[in-house]
């Protein structure tokens, strides 16, 4: 229903951080034989991070969804992310670094450190 929170098994398997969609808009097929089928709308939170916008939830007919029991929700949605490392220095590719030590070794500049590229500078 509208406003429930629901994942799926592989989500729970396959990720530490928080995966779930809080639904926002359900149509159901009336047509269907037992109304299993229709469509839902809702905002995704995947890893972690929420989405701003609501979109239609895909792959609902598979089997593994769950809904999260009321109870339950404030728990599984709580999250506290790590900050994330940022890599400052990356080593050249093998090419470009040949180069660079060929003209340091051309320059008469003792090669004591290897060449990296320095990402903030980009």
């Amino acid at each position: 229903g509208v406003g429930r929170t629901v994942t799926r098994k592989s989500w729970l398997w396959a990720h530490d951080e928080p995966c779930y969609w809080v639904i926002t808009k359900v149509k159901a097929d009336y047509t269907a034989e037992n109304m299993d089928h229709g469509r839902a709308w809702g905002y995704l939170t995947f890893r972690g991070k929420t989405e701003e916008e609501v979109r239609e939830i895909d792959k609902v007919m598979y089997h593994d969804w769950r809904m999260v029991p009321k109870h339950e929700e404030e728990a599984f949605k709580k999250f506290i992310p790590v900050p994330e490392e940022t890599i400052r220095y990356l080593p050249y590719p093998p090419l470009l670094r040949a180069m660079i030590l060929a003209q340091w070794q051309k320059e008469g500049k003792p090669i004591t450190e290897e060449p990296m590229i320095d990402l903030e500078k980009i």
